[in-house]
């Protein structure tokens, strides 16, 4: 633009010079003129409707080249008018031989005109190209501005979450730092309460492992409970509190299992002493009662294997002889006419090869009965006249008979017994002839 405005000034001021050079003979050269300006006209309007297209097609991007390109295009347009001619009819008829005279040098000007003005249209076209050029750039920046923009903006907003985030971060690791030093503390006073258990703890092992036994540990004991009474701070935490109040109660309840063991053990010696001189009686009462039941059971044996020689009874023991007649008969002293049933002498003669001289046997059972008349006394032989071998045959063949088996007169009683066998009885058979 500032070509544009010096190709105005130097438009003007030869102007200028031509118009007081020409100040004589205008009238002459109004066609001329007209015709230059003809020229000029066209030329000038096409370049300053060129810029004033431009002008508007970036005006909306830029209003300082907008007004730049007015005041120029303004320029042009003042300059052009200016040297217009005037209408022929204008000027005086007085100046037309001064034109006339003047032509050559004229038109000597007006070709330097011409050329100067085809030299500051090229410039002007070269002015424009560059101007072109320079918007396209400024265009071109412009897009570039608003991508900056753009990218400021999400520079911006990103910067924006950025901080949040930081102040998050900070506000995080704030709280975590709190925490840290809260845990460290926390940390700090559980190590020192650990080394002062540890302590303790140690204390207490030195007082279990301590020599004396029993009475030994209880005194350790107590020594440690009061020595933890006597040590109370004003920082002691609830742990030692709760660990002392913990040994001072064991120490009490081990000094008096210690106080009760030592009672027991007196109580134990003396009873010990009671129960050897318990044994040593039972013991002698044990012989005494087994004397006394061996004395009972020989008794009892005796009782048991007494031989009943009165008047027989059921569970008493009786002996049995035999007789001339072959029958076995109670040994009695006032009773007689006891006889064994013939059950109980195969019993205990069954398994011998003879019969027995006598039987002993306990008494089961006892039947009494009495001896009945004959049926026919006339078939029978006068038991006086008959020869013993006869009757003692007589008498065997009628024991089974109820009527008389063992011979007795009629209507004399008599008991049938029968016995059973008593436990290790040796049965003694007649010895042989």
């Amino acid at each position: 633009m500032d070509e544009v405005s010096c190709i105005s000034n130097s438009l003007d001021a030869k102007l200028g010079q031509f118009g007081r050079q020409s100040s004589k003979g205008r009238e002459g050269i109004d066609e001329n003129m007209m015709e230059s300006s003809g020229m000029l006209n066209p030329h000038l309007d096409s370049s300053m409707q060129e810029p004033q297209q431009e002008e508007q097609e970036v005006g909306v991007k830029d209003g300082k080249d907008r007004t730049v390109g007015q005041s120029g295009m303004s320029l042009a347009n003042s300059s052009t008018a200016e040297y217009m001619p005037e209408p022929l009819n204008a000027l005086p008829c007085g100046t037309a031989a001064e034109l006339g005279l003047d032509s050559k040098v004229r038109e000597d000007l007006v070709l330097e005109l011409q050329n100067a003005l085809a030299e500051k249209l090229n410039q002007l076209s070269e002015t424009e190209t560059k101007l072109k050029d320079a918007l396209d750039e400024v265009s071109m920046l412009g897009r570039e501005m608003e991508t900056s923009r753009k990218l400021l903006d999400e520079s911006q907003m990103n910067c924006a979450h950025l901080e949040n985030c930081l102040h998050e971060a900070r506000e995080e690791a704030q709280s975590h730092r709190c925490a840290a030093e809260r845990r460290a503390s926390e940390y700090s006073a559980l190590r020192a309460s650990a080394v002062k258990m540890r302590s303790l703890f140690e204390r207490l092992r030195n007082c279990v492992y301590a020599p004396g036994g029993m009475a030994g540990f209880a005194d350790s004991l107590r020594a440690l409970a009061q020595s933890l009474a006597n040590s109370i701070s004003d920082s002691e935490d609830d742990g030692s509190a709760e660990f002392r109040k913990c040994i001072r109660v064991l120490a009490e309840k081990v000094g008096f299992l210690s106080r009760h063991r030592e009672e027991l053990h007196e109580k134990y010696t003396n009873i010990e002493a009671v129960t050897e001189q318990l044994k040593k009686e039972l013991e002698e009462k044990n012989e005494l009662v087994k004397t006394l039941y061996t004395k009972h059971q020989l008794e009892k044996q005796a009782s048991k294997e007494k031989i009943s020689f009165s008047r027989l009874q059921v569970h008493e023991i009786a002996a049995f002889v035999l007789n001339s007649s072959g029958h076995y008969e109670a040994i009695t002293r006032n009773c007689s006419n006891y006889y064994l049933s013939a059950e109980s002498v195969a019993l205990f003669t069954d398994h011998l090869p003879s019969q027995p001289s006598y039987i002993v046997g306990q008494i089961v059972h006892i039947e009494r009965q009495t001896v009945k008349p004959p049926l026919s006394s006339s078939t029978r032989p006068d038991r006086g006249r008959a020869d013993p071998a006869e009757q003692l045959t007589s008498n065997t063949m009628n024991s089974g008979s109820s009527l008389n088996p063992y011979g007795l007169p009629t209507g004399c009683e008599y008991f049938v017994v029968t016995v059973a066998m008593l436990p290790d009885t040796a049965i003694h058979s007649p010895p042989p002839s």
